[in-house]
C-alpha cells in the first residue's frame, strides 16, 4: 500500500511585474547523479557561454539540487558532474556525466549516461543543443542504447524523477551502459587505439547525429568505434538481461542491490525484479548481428536465435535458462575480437545492422527553428523548394515585425506547513522530507508541476517568473523514498 502524507496548508501571496528580455529569475531544479548512483560529485552549472555559474555537491543518496539567479539568454544551461564515490564500484566514475536544462520552468536534471550521451548527440547536430535537437537525440539514443529503460516507467531518463517505482531499473540501465563504454575504451586501447571513454561517446554521438548508427554521421564518427561499442553492448545485455552484469569484472547484483537501497530505502524493488523489455531483447539481436561478423564459432549466431524465443516481460531465469554456457563464454570476450578485426569487416557489420535496425527517427536537412527559401534564379523562382543556380540556400529576408508583446510576468510567494503526519497516522519527522512540487493550472483539474523544491526544510518559495497562465496552485510533499503526498488544498488567484 503506498503511503502519502496529509494534505499541507497553504497561503497564497500574489504579486506582479514586468518581464525584462533578460532579466533574472531564481531557477530552482535538481535530479539524481548515477554512473552507479554517484555519491559527493562535484556538479557544476555552466551557462550557454560555458561560464560556470553554480557548483554543488551531491549528497548521500546521489541527489542535488541548484536554486540559482539566471538570466533567459544563459540558457541552455548544462550540468557537469564528476568525482564522488560510484556506489557501486566504491570509486570516482570513470565516464563523463553531463546534463541539460533547456529553459526556465525545468524542475528535474537527471546525469547520467543515457542523458550525457543524448547531451553529446544534440551538440552534433545542426543548430547545436536546441529543445529540438535534445528532443531528437532523446528518441534516437533510446532507439539503439536503452538498455533496458521502460518508457512505461522512465519516460525521459533526463527528467523523470528517480523513485521506489523506478530505482531498481535506472540504476541497472545506467551501470550497464556504463560498462559498455567502459569496456569499448578498453577493448581499442588493447589494440593501441588511444580512445578513453569520454572519446567513445563522442564518437557514438557523431555516428548517431544523422539518426542512423551506422559508422558515419558527421566526419567524427568511426565505423571501428561503433562496432567495437555493438560487440561490447552485446556482451552487456546478455548479462544484465540474465542479472548478472559483471562491473570490473566481477558480478556486481549485490553492488547495485545495495546502491538501490541506499539511494531509495523504501524501494522494494531490486534488480532480479526488473523484466526484460522488448526493446531491450531487439536492441541485443542487433548487437549480436556485430559479434557474429567477428566470432567465426558459429555458437553466438545461436544466441541471437535463443533470443528469439524470449518473450518481453521475461524473468532473469528466463534469459538464464535459455542461453546455453558455452554460448555465453565465447560472447565474454567478442568486444576484444571486435577490436582487432580488419576494418572492412566491421564497416560491413555496421551497416548491415543499420540497414535492419533503422531508426525511425528523421533528422531535419537544416537546422531547427529555421526556414529557408531558394535563391532567385531557380528553376521554381524564388521562394519555391530546391536550391538556386548556384546550388545555395539563403534565409529570407523578411520585412521588419513589430515585436510581439510579450505577456506578464507574475511573482507569487507560496507559503505552507510542513506535514507532521502520515496519512495511517505515524509521526512524520521533518528529516523524512525530501522536498516539495509546486503545482499550478488553469484550474484545479488541470494541476502541472512547474518548480521541484530539493530541501524538506523549506516551507517559503518565491515563484519570480510564475506563467501568466496559471490561475490555481497547490504543493505536495515527498520524502526520502520518493513518495509524494496528495495535493494541499489548491488557492486561486
Amino acid at each position: 500500500m503506498t503511503i502519502k502524507f496529509r494534505a499541507i496548508p497553504l497561503a497564497l501571496i500574489m504579486t506582479t511585474v514586468l518581464p525584462g528580455c533578460n532579466s533574472n529569475g531564481t531557477s530552482t531544479f535538481g535530479g539524481s547523479v548515477g554512473d552507479g548512483p554517484v555519491a559527493n560529485a562535484r556538479v557544476l552549472l555552466k551557462n550557454a557561454a560555458g561560464d560556470v555559474v553554480a557548483e554543488t555537491v551531491s549528497n548521500g543518496q546521489a541527489k542535488y539540487s541548484f536554486s540559482v539567479a539566471v538570466k533567459r539568454s544563459d540558457y541552455p544551461l548544462t550540468i557537469e558532474a564528476a568525482g564522488g564515490t560510484d556506489l557501486v564500484t566504491g570509486r570516482a566514475p570513470d565516464i563523463p556525466l553531463e546534463s541539460v536544462v533547456l529553459s526556465p520552468g525545468s524542475v528535474h536534471a537527471n546525469i547520467n549516461p543515457h542523458s550525457t550521451l543524448i547531451v553529446k548527440t544534440a551538440e552534433h547536430m545542426a543548430g547545436g543543443v536546441t529543445p529540438e535537437n535534445v528532443e531528437l537525440a532523446k528518441q534516437i539514443v533510446l532507439d539503439n542504447f536503452s538498455f533496458g529503460l521502460d518508457p512505461a516507467t522512465v519516460p525521459d531518463p533526463l527528467s523523470t524523477p528517480v523513485g521506489e517505482n523506478n530505482v531498481a531499473e535506472i540504476v541497472k540501465a545506467s551501470e550497464a551502459m556504463a560498462e559498455a563504454i567502459r569496456r569499448t575504451s578498453k577493448a581499442l586501447n588493447g589494440v593501441g587505439d588511444s580512445v578513453n571513454t569520454e572519446g567513445v561517446f563522442e564518437k557514438l554521438a557523431a555516428d548517431l547525429s544523422d539518426g542512423r548508427l551506422d559508422g558515419a554521421g558527421d566526419p567524427k564518427a568511426d565505423p571501428r568505434v561503433t562496432a567495437v561499442a555493438l560487440a561490447a553492448t552485446a556482451e552487456v545485455l546478455v548479462e544484465s538481461m540474465e542479472n548478472r552484469l559483471e562491473v570490473d569484472s566481477v558480478v556486481a547484483t549485490g553492488a547495485l542491490d545495495n546502491a538501490i537501497q541506499t539511494t531509495t530505502p523504501y524501494a522494494k524493488k531490486r534488480t532480479k525484479n526488473v523484466r526484460i523489455s522488448a526493446k531491450m531483447i531487439d536492441e541485443a539481436k542487433a548487437a549480436i548481428e556485430v559479434a557474429e561478423a567477428v566470432d567465426g564459432s558459429g555458437k553466438v549466431s545461436n544466441l541471437r536465435a535463443n533470443l528469439g524465443k524470449i518473450a518481453a516481460k521475461s524473468t532473469p531465469e528466463t534469459v538464464e535458462n535459455a542461453i546455453p554456457h558455452d554460448v555465453k563464454t565465447q560472447l565474454r570476450s567478442v568486444a576484444k575480437r571486435a577490436a582487432r578485426a580488419d576494418r572492412h569487416t566491421l564497416e560491413s557489420a555496421v551497416q548491415k545492422v543499420a540497414k535492419k535496425h533503422a531508426s525511425k527517427v528523421r533528422i531535419p536537412t537544416t537546422p531547427p527553428s529555421q526556414t529557408y527559401t531558394q535563391v532567385s534564379g531557380g528553376n521554381g523562382g524564388a521562394g519555391s523548394p530546391g536550391a538556386g543556380k548556384d546550388g545555395v540556400f539563403r534565409k529570407p529576408e523578411a520585412a521588419p515585425r513589430p515585436a510581439a508583446r510579450q505577456p506578464a510576468s507574475r511573482k507569487v510567494v507560496l507559503t505552507w506547513v510542513a506535514p507532521d503526519r502520515r496519512t495511517d497516522g505515524k509521526p512524520l519527522s521533518l528529516s523524512e522530507l525530501d522536498g516539495y512540487r509546486i503545482y499550478c493550472g488553469k484550474s484545479g483539474n488541470d494541476l502541472k508541476v512547474i518548480e521541484d523544491v530539493n530541501d524538506g526544510s523549506v516551507t517559503r518559495y518565491t515563484l519570480n517568473n510564475a506563467p501568466s497562465s496559471c490561475s490555481v496552485f497547490a504543493v505536495t510533499a515527498y520524502d526520502q523514498g520518493g513518495r509524494e503526498s496528495s495535493f494541499s488544498n489548491r488557492k486561486s488567484l
